[in-house]
């Protein structure tokens, strides 16, 4: 038996509102090919260095992770069988299968899980997934299926970051050989048989993956397609049997015939983000005064239409640590309050700066253009900048490149970590600037306390300090739903990630 003394679990306790589902009421068929619509292309095919949701959609089919979500988005095993864990909460050991195979046919051991690890722990890599990573001390393989992580402070978020999809564990080989840059070679799932750009990917079934009688399906296929209205025809015409809906969308699904919705708990969100670097926005009561003047309703009602709600940084799923969005600086639209706050910051004339986002999600500049609107009322001026994805990211991964940029973001752990760290600790791997000695406080302190109502306060706590300095202006959260074909069955759908290898079709 392994030991579920991680604080996840007793988070996740908390989210069994969210059960996912996974819907299967006859016996599974084999066979078929199921579409799955998706919103945007590879833009690495590195899964420690890849940071866009096009690349863990594919990617996380292909690759496997050390642990997984169950259908109530508990973490449980998957590569490896079991765990224990230590009396001080500084010692994790695993026990992997030993039917783990990659793609190229090399049996997966302990030395992959450490040496993957430490790849996305090594600074040279670059890997997004540092943070979730970094607190760890040592890591031992006694043999060849036990592998013995040693931390340096207990950290409340070590396992369901294990279940991250994007803790994908990679073949060292395709690594040594520049060979990753341009294929795939995982443990899961499905391999890569066909990739046309701007158009699918088909995948096909992995016959030595290492689940007993999974997959059922024969091919799973990618389907780009963007344009909300494409997406809704090629539902009702089953060209895909399978999407994700959310905001604008709803209006051409509210009224569709023949096809299961599914909501899942509302993990993602969306955010206008200051780079705190450099001027004007090293001025933290400039970046407030932006905040108060921003009319996030006026953006749900007209761009998301009405499907999407206000946020705090944590989301309200997470009973305890979501902090009340309405008691929190900046939240409330109060234009003379902004004014001022534009005098004291040195504008009182007001200011232009550019403002970045892509065109490859349909919210993203129309958000961008009631931010605008919204601003002009105070005197600032946003100078909207519409990207194509692949620039957009290559830009904002480059500190000189902008001031101010907006885009939403998933998250792939049950864990309010996962919401605060990257982004507002001045080590986190996606840190946009920012650094305040009072959040890194909280945030390291929230990473090692495993009492709950005590992290829960510390979390709440480093919400309120967030909101005072305005690093980020969180906009929306919105609703997502699932949309299905009625004979796709067995999809497991969790608050964090999708899983096909159960998929079947009723065809």
């Amino acid at each position: 038996m392994f030991k579920k003394k991680s604080l996840f679990v007793g988070l996740s306790i908390l989210l069994v509102l969210c059960l996912a589902v996974s819907v299967s009421a006859k016996e599974p068929k084999y066979g078929g090919t199921l579409v799955w619509r998706v919103g945007a292309e590879t833009a690495s095919m590195d899964p420690h260095v890849a940071n866009t949701l096009g690349s863990t959609q594919l990617l996380s089919r292909i690759y496997s992770t050390l642990l997984r979500y169950d259908e109530s988005a508990n973490v449980v095993p998957y590569i490896a069988e079991s765990w224990k864990v230590s009396e001080d909460g500084l010692t994790y050991t695993f026990k992997l299968r030993n039917d783990v195979y990659f793609h190229n046919g090399r049996k997966l051991t302990s030395a992959d899980i450490k040496y993957n690890i430490e790849r996305m722990i090594d600074p040279a890599t670059g890997s997004p997934r540092a943070s979730r990573f970094n607190l760890v001390n040592k890591i031992e393989t006694p043999d060849e299926y036990t592998v013995v992580f040693t931390l340096k402070d207990p950290f409340a978020p070590f396992l369901g970051n294990f279940a991250d999809p994007n803790a994908m564990i990679i073949p060292r080989e395709i690594v040594e050989d520049e060979s990753i840059k341009k294929k795939a070679v995982g443990t899961g799932p499905f391999m890569i048989k066909e990739m046309v750009p701007g158009d699918y990917v088909l995948l096909e079934k992995n016959p030595k993956y290492f689940v007993k009688g999974l997959p059922y399906l024969d091919q799973l296929k990618l389907k780009l397609i963007t344009e909300n209205s494409a997406i809704a025809a090629s539902m009702r015409s089953k060209a895909v049997d399978f999407t994700v809906v959310w905001g604008a969308m709803y209006k051409f699904f509210d009224k569709m015939k023949n096809i299961r919705m599914q909501d899942v708990p509302v993990f993602a969100w969306a955010m206008l983000e200051f780079n705190s670097s450099k001027p004007p926005f090293d001025n933290a009561k400039l970046r407030l005064a932006l905040a108060y003047a921003i009319d996030r309703q006026e953006i749900i009602d007209a761009v998301m239409l009405g499907n999407a709600k206000v946020t705090a940084p944590v989301p309200e799923g997470m009973k305890g640590y979501s902090a009340d969005w309405k008691t929190l600086a900046g939240y409330q639209v109060d234009l003379e309050k902004a004014k001022a706050l534009l005098k004291e910051a040195g504008y009182p004339d007001g200011l232009k700066f550019e403002l970045k986002t892509s065109t490859a999600y349909a919210p993203y500049v129309p958000t961008a253009q009631v931010i605008q609107s919204n601003l002009k009322k105070i005197g600032v001026e946003a100078e909207i900048i519409p990207l194509e994805w692949g620039a957009y990211i290559k830009d904002i991964t480059n500190f000189d490149t902008w001031v101010a940029c907006f885009h939403s973001f998933p998250s792939y752990t049950a864990d309010p970590d996962a919401y605060l760290y990257r982004w507002f600790h001045s080590k986190g791997a996606w840190n946009i600037g920012f650094s305040d000695p009072v959040v890194d406080e909280l945030l390291d302190l929230g990473r090692r306390l495993t009492d709950v109502s005590s992290r829960q306060m510390v979390y709440r706590r480093a919400q309120v300090r967030l909101a005072q300095l305005a690093p980020a202006v969180y906009t929306w959260r919105t609703r997502v739903s699932y949309a299905m074909q009625p004979y796709v069955n067995g999809v497991t759908l969790t608050p964090p990630t999708i899983y096909f290898d159960g998929a079947w079709l009723d065809k």
